[in-house]
C-alpha cells in the first residue's frame, strides 16, 4: 500500500472515531436532558411521594445506606431511620436535602426533602410511615401542640405489649420529659428570672400507666421536675384525657381521635410508631441525647 493510500485510511479512521465519540456525547446530552419520572404518585399525611417503584414496595426497603448531613433537621431524619432500619454502607441511599417538599423515590435511591427544617422533618416522619407500613395522620405534628396546651399527658402501655413497643414506650416518655424541661424554663413575666410559681405554671405533667383491660394503674415516674411515688391508684383508661396509648390490634396506624393519640399494631410496629411520635413532637430530644446539637 502507498503512504498516499495509507494516509486516506488513516482519515477515515480519524473520522470514524470522531463521529462515533461525537454520537455518544450527543447521546449522553439527551439522556442528562431527560427528566426523571415517576409513574407511581400518591399523597400521605399531605406530604407528596413520587416513586418509580410500586410505593407498597418501600416497605421492602430495610437495609438504607446513610449518609452525614450538618442540618439539624437531617440529623433527627438519620437518627430516625437508622433506629427503625438495618444501616448499611452498600444499602438503599437515602438522601435528605433542601428542595421542593417531598419524597421522592428511584430505584436506586431516595430524596427526603424540604425548604425548611419542618419540612424535611415531616417529609421524613412520611417515610418512615411508609417503609414501616404504618398508617399515619395528617396532624401528626399537632399533637405537641396537644400536650402543650393541655399542661398534662397521660401515657398508657398495653401490658401485653413487649420488647420494641417497651422501647418505643421509653422513646415516647424520653421526648416528653425533654418537651417538659423545655415548657418549664419560660420566663412569664419577662424579669429574666424563673421562678418557683412560674415553674408550677409551665410544667407540663406527665402520667405513665399501665392497661389491663380496661383498667389503668398509675406508674412512677421522675425528671428534673415530676416525681411520682410508686402507688396502688387505678383509675378507668377510658376517662384518661389527654392521652398517648400504646395498644396491640391488628392495624398499624398513629391515630388523633377526640386530642387522643392512639398507637396500635404489634410489638415491633408500634415500636416504630413511638419513634415516629417521638422524632414528630419533639426532633431536638434525639439530638440533645447524643448530644449532636
Amino acid at each position: 500500500m502507498t503512504e498516499e493510500a495509507e494516509g486516506e485510511k488513516g482519515k477515515i479512521s480519524k473520522a470514524i472515531l470522531a463521529v462515533i465519540i461525537l454520537s455518544g456525547i450527543a447521546v449522553m446530552a439527551i439522556h442528562l436532558k431527560q427528566p426523571v419520572t415517576y409513574p407511581y404518585t400518591s399523597t400521605v399525611a399531605g406530604v407528596n411521594v413520587y416513586s418509580q417503584i410500586p410505593i407498597s414496595e418501600i416497605q421492602y426497603l430495610k437495609n438504607i445506606a446513610l449518609f452525614n448531613n450538618s442540618n439539624k433537621a437531617a440529623t433527627t431524619c438519620n437518627f430516625e431511620l437508622s433506629a427503625i432500619s438495618t444501616v448499611d454502607r452498600y444499602g438503599y441511599r437515602v438522601f435528605i436535602e433542601r428542595g421542593e417538599k417531598g419524597i421522592y423515590v428511584q430505584r436506586n435511591a431516595a430524596y427526603i426533602r424540604g425548604n425548611t427544617d419542618r419540612e424535611i422533618l415531616q417529609a421524613c416522619n412520611v417515610f418512615s410511615c411508609i417503609r414501616e407500613g404504618i398508617e399515619c395522620p395528617e396532624n401528626l405534628w399537632e399533637i405537641r401542640d396537644i400536650i402543650v396546651n393541655s399542661k398534662r399527658i397521660n401515657v398508657i402501655l398495653d401490658i401485653n405489649l413487649k420488647g420494641p413497643a417497651l422501647r418505643g414506650y421509653g422513646d415516647v416518655l424520653g421526648a416528653l420529659g425533654y418537651i417538659q424541661g423545655e415548657h418549664v424554663m419560660r420566663d412569664i413575666n419577662g424579669d429574666g428570672k424563673i421562678e418557683r410559681w412560674e415553674v408550677e405554671e409551665n410544667l407540663i405533667r406527665i402520667f405513665p400507666h399501665i392497661k389491663e383491660d380496661n383498667e389503668c394503674k398509675l406508674q412512677p415516674i421522675s425528671t428534673a421536675f415530676q416525681k411520682l411515688n410508686a402507688t396502688n391508684e387505678t383509675f378507668n383508661c377510658s376517662e384518661l384525657h389527654p392521652s398517648i396509648m400504646l395498644t396491640k390490634a391488628e392495624k398499624n396506624a398513629i391515630e388523633v381521635k377526640n386530642g387522643d393519640v392512639i398507637i396500635s399494631g404489634d410489638d415491633d410496629h408500634i415500636g416504630s410508631a413511638c419513634i415516629i411520635l417521638r422524632d414528630a413532637i419533639s426532633p431536638e430530644f434525639i439530638r440533645s441525647l447524643y448530644r449532636t446539637g
